[in-house]
């Protein structure tokens, strides 16, 4: 385990290595203690590089994932999951590939894309679960774009990286 850690932070890290993901008001629950709690203990763990917020979701980092103990197994590759201010969108990529085919095939609204581009959930996504921190930079440059030409620019974005036709 991580040097450095209090208690507590040691439980939240082996929580989120048990579930995956959670809101902060999930870990204040689970561990017991106040979301502002939480969300010191997630600041602190975040500064570090052990966990990451995505879409108000809590996560492990590649490097959170070792301190927690769960390098290798336990789940691979944690998920781009997608949401909206209305809420989670049931739709989640653990792939480039797989985000390809989301935008592709259309699997999403052009809102939903934009929104999720405007808050830098993919940019993040990119960066710091898979290390793509160049995709990531190109991802960035597409906020503020309109629905539409976001998903046009991010479906050739991913169609050049993956090699595609």
């Amino acid at each position: 385990m991580e040097r450095g850690l209090t208690p507590k932070q040691v439980d939240l890290l082996r929580v989120l290595a048990e579930t995956g993901e959670m809101t902060l008001e999930e870990l204040a629950s689970r561990l017991g203690v106040s979301r502002s709690t939480v969300k010191r203990y997630v600041l602190s763990l975040e500064k570090r590089g052990l966990v990451a917020r995505l879409g108000g979701m809590v996560r492990l980092t590649p490097e959170g994932r070792r301190a927690a103990g769960v390098e290798g197994g336990g789940g691979g590759v944690l998920p781009l999951v997608f949401s909206t201010p209305s809420g989670a969108v049931p739709l989640r990529v653990k792939s480039l590939r797989q985000l390809y085919a989301v935008i592709h095939y259309g699997l999403l609204e052009p809102e939903e894309l934009e929104y999720m581009l405007r808050v830098g959930c993919i940019s993040s996504w990119l960066r710091l679960v898979l290390g793509e921190e160049e995709l990531a930079s190109h991802v960035d440059g597409l906020r503020g774009l309109p629905g539409r030409e976001a998903m046009r620019e991010l479906e050739e974005l991913l169609r050049r990286r993956l090699a595609l036709g």
